[in-house]
């Protein structure tokens, strides 16, 4: 798929590659692939009393934190998503707090809701609103230009991805 050479075409080039390997990686996953602890201390996801599937957090974590499981890795993707895309599109920040580990199939579908928005949302930018430094903050508070995170982004989205991979295949393994 040609998205063109301009700024917003090579960003979209570049987040299609990843929800290619995104299909492949995430194809048929289930709750006990995406749950399995990869070592112990491990950070991954648990019900809460309401029954949600909610990660482990610290906002300080230790030096020597542990693998965390696929279902975690998968609700991080979806978090920082999340934030990047409600600053994005101009919405109040969803707080971290309320987003949880949908399970498997549901995850999968929502990083693919994710990836449509942010690639409609690229679809939309001029050169000019790429260049400004106001529209995102997150992850960097310091006036970087959209392009910039949004490069960033893609290539958090596709680290996420090629760690999924490998959770996958050593939980598959095991």
């Amino acid at each position: 798929m040609d998205h063109g050479t301009d700024r917003s075409g090579l960003l979209r080039g570049q987040l299609a590659l990843t929800r290619q390997l995104a299909e492949i990686v995430l194809a048929d996953l289930t709750d006990e692939v995406c749950l399995r602890r990869p070592s112990p201390g491990s950070w991954t996801v648990h019900r809460d009393d309401r029954g949600r599937w909610v990660p482990d957090w610290d906002d300080d974590p230790p030096d020597d934190l542990a693998q965390p499981s696929l279902a975690w890795t998968m609700w991080q993707a979806l978090w920082w998503g999340t934030v990047l895309l409600d600053q994005a599109e101009g919405r109040p920040v969803t707080p971290r707090e309320e987003i949880v580990w949908p399970g498997a199939t549901a995850g999968v579908d929502a990083l693919r809701r994710l990836h449509d928005r942010w690639d409609a949302f690229l679809a939309a930018r001029t050169e000019a609103e790429l260049d400004a430094g106001d529209v995102v903050t997150f992850p960097f508070d310091d006036g970087r230009p959209l392009a910039a995170i949004a490069a960033w982004a893609n290539v958090e989205l596709t680290k996420n991805v090629a760690e999924m991979g490998v959770l996958r295949r050593l939980a598959e393994a095991a």
